[in-house]
């Protein structure tokens, strides 16, 4: 479907962001994959991110490290 990408589903509206790159823009002409997946730029979610660093959901006594 032209406008929305094919591997994320981002739009012009929501389009991907990182902090490098920036929002993402269409590749193609037809609209259908967008400058991050394509480049393959992403950044690891808040949530990953979080598992990653070992950080548990409400376990803010430890100041977050464990």
């Amino acid at each position: 479907m032209s406008g929305i990408c094919r591997v994320c589903g981002c739009t012009w509206n929501t389009p991907c962001y990182t902090h490098k790159e920036g929002n993402c823009w269409w590749i193609d002409e037809a609209q259908t994959i967008c400058s991050h997946c394509y480049y393959g730029f992403t950044e690891p979610s808040l949530e990953d991110g979080i598992k990653e660093n070992g950080i548990q959901s409400g376990n803010h006594s430890s100041g977050g490290r464990k």
